[in-house]
């Protein structure tokens, strides 16, 4: 293994280690809290409650395609960074033989031109990672007043009392973690 190979195996089996313990308890807990949260919804807003199910059915594809993309984005970023690495490893070891050959200034540059497409992954990446994020906090909070707007809509009277019925505070936990931890 290269070095650069080394670092991103521990620092990504660190991360994975991290994430899956939570990761495994959402996974069986969050359908049961779906199911419970859509029974108690049902139960005081109707039919009215499916309106968001069939929402969060529709955004999955959208977040899949998101997920598969960053996952794309992320191997690419990994075998760049692995190049980069080993690059500057080699530049470090050969450090007296660079200086006699004078071959400092075009090292350098290879190691611009791969942290360059790295920092291109990278900002990729991020850019897709901010669109989850909005995804996140924004998919409760739809999902919410498309509840309320179809419950309003089926002859439903919407009090302060129903309202407080909050569905963003019975599903907006699971819905919004079901992404990440499948």
């Amino acid at each position: 293994f290269t070095p650069g190979q080394v670092l991103n195996l521990t620092s990504t089996d660190i991360d994975r280690l991290l994430n899956f313990f939570p990761s495994f308890h959402e996974l069986w807990s969050l359908p049961i809290q779906i199911v419970v949260g859509t029974v108690l919804l049902y139960q005081q807003l109707g039919v009215a409650t499916f309106a968001a199910l069939i929402l969060a059915v529709l955004l999955a594809p959208a977040n899949r395609l998101i997920a598969v993309r960053i996952g794309r984005l992320s191997e690419n970023l990994m075998q760049k960074k692995d190049v980069r690495v080993a690059l500057t490893s080699a530049a470090l070891h050969n450090a007296y033989f660079i200086k006699l050959k004078t071959l400092g200034r075009s090292m350098v540059n290879r190691i611009r031109v791969v942290r360059s497409q790295e920092l291109r992954y990278l900002t990729q990446r991020k850019y897709l990672d901010a669109l989850c994020v909005y995804f996140w906090a924004s998919t409760p909070v739809v999902m919410s007043l498309v509840t309320f707007a179809v419950y309003v809509r089926l002859g439903g009277q919407l009090d302060s009392a129903q309202s407080h019925k909050h569905f963003g505070s019975m599903l907006a936990h699971p819905y919004a973690h079901m992404q990440s931890a499948v």
